[in-house]
């Protein structure tokens, strides 16, 4: 079972974790199904403490307030959808043209993530510096794409066909034949390209919210005080379209770890 090379196990240096157990024989196997267990569960600690124990705190508490207040509602009004036709074609579609931008960027950076990782457990010949860039690279994009544009997603109107619903992280993939490539320079030329494209269509969608909210600016000179209109701030940008904006910069910066 276990025939893989040890040196492509990821180690706790290269994810800053200490609890990381490489997998190379039966007892570190067994090791890191304990620990997997011990985090989730907590059967022989304080299940409280676990991943078990912190869901059920925040359910009971859930439930709470909703004992007291049955209008309570915590969650966004969102509804899955997809920003191209779904294969089965159940799930609706994402028809808001600023949403849709920046769910095919969330989508972008989903498949830039799966191959950095893909490179990073199947590398060829990589150095253990470049190991670590590929490590870096993908707890970037996790905490810094991945997470703030899953976030204004769910903050961003879906379409007039569903009037009051938010859209959601698609998690959509368009390619899948391009993850692993066996020769290192042409899989490290690849995920640059990937990545510089992908900061790229963050400044199109960053230049065209600049072009809507200098257009939305001017209008508000001649509709101040009107009724019905969303605040905004001293730029004439509402919170949602600053965060818009601003969720796109981290992209622009990734071109930096990639190249």
């Amino acid at each position: 079972m276990f025939v893989g090379p040890e040196r492509a196990q990821a180690r706790p240096e290269h994810f800053q974790w200490p609890e990381l157990v490489p997998v190379t024989n039966l007892a570190t196997a067994i090791r890191g199904i304990e620990t997997i267990v011990e985090q989730g569960e907590g059967p022989r600690g304080d299940w409280r403490a676990a991943h078990f124990g912190r869901f059920k705190s925040v359910f009971d508490e859930y439930m709470a307030l909703k004992a007291a207040e049955p209008s309570f509602e915590p969650a966004r009004p969102v509804l899955v959808a997809t920003v191209r036709p779904s294969e089965t074609g159940e799930l609706p579609r994402c028809t808001d043209p600023d949403t849709s931008r920046v769910a095919d960027l969330f989508n972008v950076g989903y498949e830039i993530l799966l191959q950095v990782l893909h490179r990073f457990f199947n590398n060829i010949d990589e150095t253990e510096a470049q190991r670590a860039v590929l490590a870096d690279v993908s707890v970037g994009v996790m905490f810094d794409v991945i997470r703030p544009l899953g976030q204004l997603l769910t903050e961003l109107p879906l379409g007039p066909e569903h009037p009051g619903r938010t859209a959601s992280p698609g998690f959509e993939l368009f390619y899948t034949s391009d993850y692993l490539l066996p020769h290192r320079r042409a899989a490290w030329l690849l995920l640059e390209e990937r990545i510089r494209e992908a900061a790229a269509f963050a400044r199109r969608i960053r230049d065209c919210e600049d072009s809507a909210r200098h257009s939305s600016s001017r209008g508000s000179r001649s509709t101040r005080g009107s009724p019905g209109r969303a605040h905004r701030g001293a730029a004439g940008m509402t919170e949602v379209e600053n965060r818009r904006v601003v969720s796109t910069r981290p992209l622009l910066l990734a071109c930096n770890a990639g190249a």
